[in-house]
């Protein structure tokens, strides 16, 4: 059973439920052709603007990929084990959507299920003709940033969308580029670079698409059994900015709902000693500022908590000038580099795929 929950003098409606389901994604060619497929299962608890969301490949049962968030944060968790002094990674990051690249099913998910709360607040005037339009955070971080990935800093694309029902969650979607470049890997320096688009879309095109399929009515909401998320990319030789390929196709279906018998913990509990990246300091720049780490084991530090941090004030403040002469590390010093240098390098060979077949080196698969 869902329970719709009534909240605020205009009586809009705080969806609470889970859901546990599939979701299918398939990496496409300019030509057509399939260049991967893979399947994920996931486990989604909803409370308004709160999420828990378990991903896990089938192939892999006993590892598992973990977003939790709500109004201003997302905290991501890779659970692989232990494979190192600790047994997951994880990144911090304060935006409410999660569509970090490495996640790649997460954002379809949320967006299917969880993102309710979020859209009424992007758009909380009346719309045109029920159909609203905001500035608002993508859903999906593969090849959506100007045909790169979604990293640590956030992503916002114009969009329109309609809703299901008042307050309730999308029925459509659509997200647009507007700048008419392609955004380049990061050169020496860390910037990232840009090239112009062919002349087609240099005014933008359609950047993603979502769109419900077929409904349920679950207790008084509405809910998505299919939902689609489409992703595009432009061609070389294109006549129109409508000219476009699907490169990514993401299939969301439901095989079960159910009522969450726990709270959604914010910040959340770490399965064990967790090396986890705190990102809610970057500046909004191309360069990966005032980014640190930890190790933790029980839950993720709240803000407060992450400022009071030594590292914090190393990082987000200018360093003091060393007295001359050689400076050696103490004991601590050295185990903790070790720690953290090890801990790193296994987290990112883990997560290290070889590039699928035909060269496509956008796109590749990295779920776990």
């Amino acid at each position: 059973m869902v329970s719709p929950l009534l909240t605020g003098p205009a009586h809009s409606v705080e969806h609470r439920f889970g859901v546990e389901g599939l979701c299918d994604w398939i990496i496409l060619k300019e030509s057509g052709a399939t260049n991967g497929s893979f399947r994920t299962t996931f486990r989604l608890a909803v409370e308004g603007a709160r999420f828990d969301l378990r991903i896990v490949n089938p192939e892999k049962p006993k590892l598992y990929q973990r977003i939790v968030g709500d109004e201003t944060t997302t905290y991501y968790l890779d659970y692989y084990g232990p494979l190192a002094p600790n047994v997951a990674g994880a990144i911090v990051l304060a935006r409410p959507v999660p569509n970090l690249s490495t996640y790649e099913t997460a954002g379809p998910i949320w967006l299917a299920y969880a993102s309710a709360d979020y859209l009424r607040k992007a758009a909380p005037a009346p719309p045109s003709a029920h159909v609203y339009s905001a500035n608002i955070d993508i859903a999906c971080g593969t090849g959506t940033d100007n045909g790169a990935d979604v990293g640590p800093h956030r992503v916002l694309r114009p969009a329109r969308w309609r809703l299901l029902e008042p307050a309730g969650l999308p029925e459509f979607l659509t997200y647009f580029n507007k700048d008419g470049h392609l955004r380049t890997a990061p050169n020496a320096g860390g910037r990232f670079l840009q090239r112009p688009l062919p002349s087609p879309y240099r005014r933008g095109f359609t950047n993603s698409l979502y769109q419900v399929v077929r409904t349920t009515n679950y207790n008084g909401i509405l809910l998505p059994l299919e939902a689609l998320y489409l992703t595009f990319w432009v061609k070389a030789a294109a006549r129109s900015s409508n000219d476009l390929w699907v490169h990514h196709r993401f299939r969301v279906r439901p095989t079960n709902f159910f009522v969450p018998q726990e709270t959604i913990a914010i910040p959340p509990p770490l399965p064990g000693p967790t090396v986890v990246t705190e990102a809610r300091f970057l500046e909004h720049t191309n360069t990966p500022k005032n980014l640190f780490y930890y190790m933790r084991t029980n839950r993720f530090l709240t803000l407060a908590e992450a400022r009071r941090l030594p590292v914090f004030a190393q990082t987000t403040t200018p360093p003091p000038l060393q007295p001359s002469g050689p400076r050696f590390l103490t004991p601590r010093d050295t185990f903790l580099l070790l720690l953290i240098v090890f801990s790193a390098f296994a987290f990112f060979a883990y997560r290290r795929r070889p590039p699928p077949p035909n060269g496509d080196v956008d796109s590749h698969p990295k779920t776990t």
